[in-house]
């Protein structure tokens, strides 16, 4: 090889080197509304929250309850505080020591954040339930469900016109609702009050984007 064929080559970059976030290496109050918001969404994805239930039910059961302090602006209630310490599997000393660094406004805006990605969290799985359930019926009902959901998407139906189609589709008259099941889909229903209705409306097209990609839809 020449000497120009050496200065052709490129050094190689440094690749840069991510420290990661341990609860002594938090300096400022957003460091903690990150560190907690990742530690304790990673809880709830991991089952640390309501592990029997399904993820969509565990989101709401949780977001919910964590939202009712958020609105309340009481946020240094002790069963709180044991909560998301829990949730976060941190010890309670650890998490407390860290929850008593922020003013009260960032513990607002840390229960809004952690509602907020849980409650995305749970609906992506919702929906993704939703299409996978639905490919054990046949190719009329999913169409009917899919041309919902287009209908949705374009503004010509509303959500809960949406979810009342669904839920038709999988309990038709006659069928019985008083099941756990049925009490299951309507807590990944009310996910989507917690969320802006663009991501609404992202994971209902990914959903109908996935019965689209069976073979056996078209």
């Amino acid at each position: 090889m020449s000497d120009a064929d050496f200065e052709d080559l490129e050094e190689p970059e440094d690749e840069e080197i991510i420290e990661e976030l341990t609860p002594d290496k938090l300096k400022t109050a957003q460091d903690i509304v990150d560190y907690l918001a990742d530690v304790i969404y990673d809880g709830w994805y991991n089952g640390l929250i309501g592990p029997q239930a399904s993820p969509w039910a565990s989101a709401n059961d949780f977001v919910r309850y964590i939202m009712s302090f958020a609105r309340s602006g009481i946020v240094d209630d002790k069963s709180l505080i044991s909560t998301l310490a829990e949730a976060s599997g941190l010890d309670y000393s650890t998490f407390k020591r860290l929850w008593d660094r922020l003013p009260r406004d960032r513990k607002v805006s840390l229960l809004n954040v952690i509602a907020y990605e849980v409650a995305l969290g749970g609906f992506a799985r919702f929906t993704e339930s939703l299409a996978n359930t639905l490919k054990n019926y046949d190719d009329k009902v999913r169409k009917q469900v899919a041309k919902a959901a287009s209908k949705y998407l374009k503004g010509k139906m509303s959500y809960t016109e949406l979810m009342n189609r669904i839920a038709n589709t999988l309990w038709p008259t006659g069928a019985s609702r008083n099941d756990s099941r049925y009490v299951d889909f309507l807590r990944g229903v009310e996910l989507a009050s917690y969320l802006p209705k663009l991501d609404v409306q992202e994971h209902i097209k990914r959903m109908l984007d996935g019965l689209k990609k069976h073979r056996w839809f078209w």
